[in-house]
This record gives C-alpha cells, sequence and structure tokens, in this order.
C-alpha cells in the first residue's frame, strides 16, 4: 500500500514538472509569436527539446516502476527508483528553465539529470530481470 502511495506522490510530482516545461514553451511560444516550429528560436528550441525529452523518458520509466510495484517490490527499491527519476528530471528542468535565463546550457545539472534518469531506467530493467527469474 504505502508503494502506490508513494508512486502517487512520484507521478503528481512529475505531473507538475510537465507543466511547467509546457507552460515555459507556451510562454516563449508568445513571447516570441512562433505558433509552430522553433522559427530559429534557441530558446525556444531548447525548451520544446527538454520538453520533448521529459516525454520520451518519464512514461517508460513509470510503466517500468508500475509493473515493480504490482510485482512486490520493497518500499526501498521503489523510494531508490523514485527518487532517481524525480530528482534527476528536476535537475533536467531546472538545466532547461536556466538556459531560457542565461542563453548558455548548464551542462552539470542537465548531465546529473540524465545520469538519473537513466539509472533510474537501467535499474527498473535490471529489477524485472532479476525478478523474473528469481521470483
Amino acid at each position: 500500500m504505502y508503494n502506490l502511495k508513494l508512486f502517487a506522490i512520484e507521478v503528481f510530482i512529475l505531473t507538475l514538472l510537465l507543466l511547467i516545461l509546457s507552460f515555459t514553451v507556451i510562454r516563449i511560444r508568445r513571447k516570441e509569436k512562433i505558433a509552430v516550429g522553433v522559427d530559429g528560436s534557441q530558446v525556444l528550441t531548447r525548451a520544446a527539446a527538454a520538453h520533448s525529452n521529459f516525454i520520451n523518458y518519464v512514461p517508460f520509466a513509470l510503466i517500468l516502476q508500475w509493473i515493480l510495484i504490482s510485482l512486490g517490490l520493497n518500499l526501498w527499491w521503489v523510494s531508490i527508483l523514485a527518487g532517481l527519476l524525480v530528482l534527476g528530471r528536476i535537475f533536467h528542468c531546472i538545466s532547461v528553465l536556466n538556459l531560457e535565463i542565461k542563453q548558455q546550457p548548464t551542462y552539470l545539472f542537465r548531465g546529473v539529470g540524465m545520469i538519473m534518469t537513466f539509472s533510474s531506467i537501467l535499474l527498473s530493467a535490471t529489477l524485472l530481470l532479476c525478478i523474473a527469474f528469481y521470483q
């Protein structure tokens, strides 16, 4: 039961991050008067890419976690996976929001965010394989 509550909190936080990224893209589009595409705007290109990156990785990571929770993975592991994913996405989001302000990528936050996201996905997949063979 606690696994599902933790998962619900994780999904809530990630939903807020998705909305922040979405509204950032919308705000930049309005500011630069670009309805479709990026029209050469570096800031819009980066914001749209960050939004796309989020959409590419987060749903898959959450599906993996949902399967693990359904298979009875203990709270300790679920906490690690959730923490890696949420913190990774927060770091990546900070990096993107910083891009808009400074016009220069914050590669440290972006790199750490991607490493944490990939770690969450790889660890989830590895745990699924272990459960498949050993449970």
